[in-house]
C-alpha cells in the first residue's frame, strides 16, 4: 500500500502540476524532442470546416522489481 501512495504523490494529474517539477519539465522536454526529431506531426493551418483532434500529456513513473524509481 505504500508503494500506491508513492504513486500518486509522484504522479501529476495534469500539465499544470507537472511543470511545477524539475524532473517531469525535463520529461517532458525529452519526449517533445524526441517527436520533434522522428517527425511524427507537423503544424499545418487549420481547415475552417474541420474540428481538431486534442491530446494529452499523460505522467506515469515506472518502477522496478524492488520499487525503486527506474524511469519517469
Amino acid at each position: 500500500m505504500n508503494l500506491m501512495n508513492d504513486l500518486v504523490e509522484t504522479e501529476p494529474f495534469s500539465f499544470e502540476e507537472a511543470v511545477e517539477k524539475l524532473v517531469w519539465v525535463d520529461v517532458i522536454v525529452e519526449e517533445y524532442e524526441s517527436i520533434v526529431k522522428i517527425s511524427v506531426w507537423e503544424v499545418v493551418p487549420r481547415p475552417i470546416d474541420e474540428s481538431i483532434m486534442g491530446l494529452r500529456w499523460i505522467f506515469k513513473v515506472k518502477h522496478a522489481a524492488d520499487g525503486s524509481i527506474e524511469k519517469y
